[in-house]
């Protein structure tokens, strides 16, 4: 059974392929998806999520390989750039890791490579049970800064997420120190987050741009966990600057640039 997927923009353009945080779907994308509308936009979602909800996953291997499957199956003979947040940001890294000769380039946002500490496993451990309370969904919808509508498309998300996949996965995700495994990848990739998210997201982005040879990291100034949506327009910028020529965003702020040192040198 195939990912689900939606697709826009221009379709002989350079293909993007989009994946969205845990309990989100591809409609997460929207809002930056409909400022390229010069790419070829596939926004999936991933197994356990949205319309892909019945899809299981045991690893994030099990996740990644599913993305190579559908990449190989969708878009034949292509490679395509991927852009990851938070689980979809994990899940681009695993790729690397199995198929990096599917990817162009890479923009990965809001990953923790870093183990979480004890408490904070504690803490998601107990929320486990919770996430599909209707309070505890609609809380997670303003924390996110959802308006309106995406509030509505996430709760109906979170109530379709298949909660074997998620609790397979979650050991894997709070444990996640991937740094050793991308040395020697050869794919240009940008790594970001929003310098308001938890500290061991943001340190991560200098720990993994200096694990890569063609990695760039950078931080959103005043942006948190799932600024795709807080600041469309700057993420959108960001994705086609990238793409384009390797180049960063006016905006961002620079932490590692191995990339540029890789083109002076």
């Amino acid at each position: 059974m195939s990912l689900h997927y939606t697709e826009q923009g221009n379709l002989t353009g350079e293909a993007i392929l989009y994946l969205h945080g845990s309990g989100m779907a591809g409609w997460s994308w929207q809002d930056v998806i409909s400022r390229l509308p010069q790419y070829h936009n596939i926004a999936v979602d991933l197994p356990g999520h949205g319309a892909s909800h019945t899809i299981q996953a045991q690893t994030l291997n099990d996740m990644a390989q599913s993305v190579a499957d559908f990449i190989v199956e969708t878009i034949p003979n292509r490679k395509v750039h991927i852009v990851g947040l938070s689980l979809g940001g994990i899940i681009t890294l695993e790729l690397l890791r199995y198929r990096p000769d599917l990817v162009t380039s890479a923009v990965v946002s809001g990953v923790n490579a870093i183990p979480l500490p004890f408490m904070t496993k504690l803490m998601v451990q107990l929320m486990m049970p919770l996430m599909k309370n209707d309070f505890f969904i609609r809380q997670n919808a303003s924390m996110f800064q959802l308006d309106d509508e995406s509030s509505a498309l996430y709760f109906d998300s979170m109530k379709q997420l298949d909660m074997t996949t998620l609790k397979s996965i979650m050991p894997e995700i709070v444990n996640y120190s991937p740094a050793e495994q991308l040395r020697g990848i050869h794919v240009p990739i940008l790594f970001v987050a929003g310098n308001e998210e938890q500290n061991i997201n943001v340190e991560s982005v200098a720990l993994l741009a200096n694990a890569m040879e063609q990695a760039v990291g950078v931080l959103a100034p005043n942006m948190h966990h799932g600024w795709s949506g807080e600041n469309p327009v700057l993420f959108a910028e960001m994705i086609k600057k990238w793409i384009a020529n390797k180049e960063i965003a006016s905006g961002l702020d620079v932490m590692v640039d191995k990339h540029q040192q890789l083109v002076s040198g």
